[in-house]
Formats: structure tokens, C-alpha cells, sequence
């Protein structure tokens, strides 16, 4: 905290965001960059970043207080940072990254973002990228497109949860996802998308079978990881 705190008063900073230790286990901890390097970035910038996936998590920044203003995490929902982050870094000017890594993060095999083949959970994903969307929209920002291709990513996960483990319960949920795919599915859709994600697009109501057969194996593969 000193170091964030030095970094943010000196540069008179809105946000500071360092560097993370990844730990799985004593024997296996990987690091970021982490030789101190410091980039700030103005408004525009980091509400880019922010909106195209990036400084998307809470846990590794230091804010003013000013910044968070009245925004707060939706209430019952998971994936909460991807619904606020870049209304925190619309508040701020100046926003900086250390690459200096102040934090452990430990990944837990069983955790819900490593784990979890839930259509409700990865449903609550999907509404923080319909959130991203309609303020692009509304803000008249230039990332509309990748906004677009980010939301069909986290509908693709969400059908993936569906497909692997299918449900009348959970029906509701592909009938969601099935909406905005027919609604915002467009070229630009595909953009920010993996190989594997494009084919899974444009394969809906074509031939969904490929989505279905990769959900599967992609399920059964956790299932033995975690088990191992």
C-alpha cells in the first residue's frame, strides 16, 4: 500500500494499478512484468482499456474515494468488477500502472471462475457486457464494435455452461443468450473473438452441434483437472 499510495500522490493519480503474483502452490508462482516501470494514462485512454477488457478487476488498484463516487457493485450478482470498473474510470483523469507486482493472487481450482459450468453465474457475466454495450452506445464512443464482440464472448461462455450441462431450469438462459445473438450478432461481432469463439458464432442455428460437442469436452476436461 505505501508504494501505491508514494505513486498516487506524487503523480497526483485518480487510480493506481499494480502487478499480481499468480500462485497456484510454493512450487509454482508466475509473476508480471515486475521491474517498477510506471505508465499513466489520461481519461480516454484508460476508459478504453477498461471498456475493451482491460483494468477490469478490483482487487489490484488503489482508488481516491472521489473517483467511486456512487457506484457499487450490483447486488446478488457475480463477476461484479466487469460491471463497474469503467464507470469508476469514467470519474478519473489520470489513472497509473506500476509494474511492480504488490499482490498474491491465489488461483483456486474450485473457484467458481475456474470451475463453474453454471448458466445463472456466467448469465450474470453477460449482463455486465449488455451494461458495457448500452453505455458505449449511449456515450457515443468509438468502441461500440468491440464492446459488441466482448458481449457475444460472454453470451458464447454462458451458452457453453448450457451446453455442457443442459437443464429445464437453465433453458432460460439459452433462450436469453439466443435473443442477443439474433439482436446483436454483426461483423463486427467476430472481432475481439478467439478461433475457436468465431467458429462457435457463427455456427449458431446453423450448426450448433459443434458448440454442443466442444461444451462437453471442455466440461469433462475441468472435471478431471480438478479431480487431479
Amino acid at each position: 500500500y505505501s508504494v501505491l499510495v508514494d505513486a498516487l500522490e506524487q503523480h497526483q493519480l485518480d487510480i493506481i494499478e499494480c502487478n499480481a503474483f499468480r500462485y497456484k502452490s510454493e512450487n509454482n508462482i508466475k509473476s508480471y512484468k515486475n521491474d517498477g516501470a510506471l505508465t499513466i494514462y489520461n481519461h480516454d485512454e484508460a476508459l478504453k482499456l477498461s471498456l475493451c477488457d482491460g483494468f477490469t478487476a478490483a482487487w489490484n488498484k488503489l482508488y481516491k474515494r472521489s473517483v467511486i463516487d456512487t457506484v457499487r457493485f450490483p447486488i446478488g450478482r457475480k463477476f461484479e468488477d466487469s460491471a463497474t470498473s469503467y464507470l469508476i474510470m469514467h470519474n478519473a483523469q489520470k489513472i497509473g500502472h506500476i509494474d511492480t507486482c504488490l499482490y498474491y493472487y491465489r488461483l483456486n481450482p474450485n473457484s467458481i471462475t475456474q470451475t463453474s459450468f453454471d448458466a445463472k453465474s456466467r448469465w450474470d457475466f453477460v449482463l455486465g457486457y449488455i451494461e458495457r454495450l448500452e453505455f458505449a452506445m449511449q456515450q457515443r464512443l468509438p468502441y461500440v464494435d468491440a464492446c459488441n464482440s466482448l458481449l457475444m464472448k460472454s453470451v458464447l461462455s454462458c451458452l457453453t455452461a448450457y451446453y455442457a450441462q443442459p437443464n429445464e431450469s437453465n433453458r432460460i438462459y439459452y433462450e436469453k443468450c439466443a435473443e442477443l445473438v439474433r439482436q446483436y450478432r454483426n461483423q463486427s461481432s467476430y472481432k475481439m473473438l478467439s478461433t475457436k469463439y468465431k467458429l462457435f458464432l457463427w455456427a449458431f442455428n446453423r450448426f450448433d452441434v459443434i458448440h454442443k460437442l466442444g461444451a462437453k469436452l471442455s466440461y469433462w476436461r475441468k472435471q478431471i483437472r480438478v479431480t487431479k
